[in-house]
């Protein structure tokens, strides 16, 4: 992993006043309006998802690059759920039924409220262009199912219209949550799944669910500390070596991993927050300014020692861009670069939706329950 870890001071978010987490629930990002400056960005985006879809079961992406430990990318059963789901609204017709039915059966194959990373499987295809070098070979798996799931389960069933998987699995996926409750004072991404799980449980009339819930959200936004939420969600990746503190190769940005809308904008509303986290990520950039490259080089050292950045790094840091710091649709359009994974690169599918959004106008709307 090519990352970067940064010190910081004790951070509180604020208290904030009573039932200040119901705007983050209430409302998401609403986009219409997008011009034909952006029909370039949705030609890409239906290219590489056909692309996928007619690939069919795909298995995680397998990254070993210079001296870095190996590792598998895309082993959350969540991140097709949300990556396809946040490009659905952005698809020709037919390909958006297609990525629909795709979905379907992905949820059906990897359920998204199990705790089990993924691995490859025989019946998959591999995403990579070369073969593995053995049918499962050893490698970190540092994103794993975790609360941010359940906001990627809401994104489905909100693009989709289809709640009825969403019903029929409730109890699972109110379980999982409850399993995962703690992450959300680690992790914005499992913040935002507090906002998919009272979005979920009002849906389905669960209103006791859903008020816990906004509770949980209030309660990890009034507490929230970045510093702790670096060095936990890093730990919990698998990279807590202290060593790595004083590297400047490695950042430990997985809190941002996953990170919505509403979460970026519960960021914003926080002064000091926002500050720490843009100067956060400010750092990084600095450190990394090719950030959004694929397959760049990282750093070289003596002796040949030497990484290439890996596809995780402009998943931590593409989205600040783009929902805290408010960046425009050119840098936006720069930044989300190319496919790294040869087929099914689902951050290069995120990036692309943004991009294509920030092109149009942009306010919160009310949530329909």
């Amino acid at each position: 992993m090519i990352l970067m870890a940064v010190p910081f001071a004790f951070l509180l978010a604020g208290a904030g006043r009573p039932d200040e987490a119901s705007k983050y629930i209430d409302e998401k990002l609403g986009v219409t309006d997008v011009p034909p400056e952006a029909d370039d960005l949705k030609a890409t985006l239906a290219e590489v998802v056909g692309k996928m879809l007619s690939a069919g079961p795909l298995n995680p992406y397998y990254v070993s690059r210079g001296e870095g430990d190996p590792e598998y990318v895309f082993t959350n059963p969540a991140d097709v759920v949300r990556a396809l789901s946040a490009a659905i609204p952005h698809l020709p017709p037919a390909l958006r039924t297609k990525a629909r039915d795709y979905l379907l059966k992905e949820i059906a194959r990897h359920p998204p409220w199990t705790d089990a990373p993924l691995r490859p499987e025989q019946e998959a295809a591999s995403r990579n262009f070369h073969p593995l070098p053995s049918p499962d070979p050893p490698g970190r798996t540092p994103i794993r199912p975790g609360l941010g799931n359940v906001y990627a389960l809401w994104l489905y069933a909100e693009n989709t219209g289809d709640w009825e998987t969403l019903r029929s699995n409730y109890a699972g996926i109110r379980a999982f949550g409850e399993r995962h409750a703690e992450e959300a004072g680690i992790s914005f991404g499992a913040m935002g799944g507090l906002v998919g799980l009272a979005r979920i449980a009002r849906k389905l009339g669960e209103g006791a669910a859903a008020a816990r819930a906004a509770a949980d959200l209030e309660k990890a936004l009034s507490q929230a500390d970045l510093a702790r939420m670096t060095a936990e969600s890093t730990k919990r990746a698998g990279h807590g070596e202290a060593w790595k503190v004083d590297h400047d190769f490695f950042y430990g940005g997985f809190h941002y991993v996953d990170l919505s809308p509403e979460i970026a904008r519960a960021i914003s509303d926080r002064p000091g927050l926002k500050r720490a986290v843009v100067e956060q990520t400010a750092r990084a950039t600095l450190v990394f300014p090719h950030w959004f490259i694929s397959q760049a080089s990282g750093f070289m050292r003596y002796y040949g020692e030497g990484h290439a950045i890996t596809p995780l790094l402009s998943e931590m840091i593409f989205p600040v861009k783009a929902w805290v710091e408010d960046a425009p649709a050119a840098k936006l359009r720069m930044w989300a670069d190319a496919e790294d994974a040869p087929v099914g690169d689902l951050y290069f599918i995120k990036r692309l939706a943004a991009a294509i959004e920030a092109h149009g106008k942009r306010r919160w709307v009310k949530v329909g329950y």
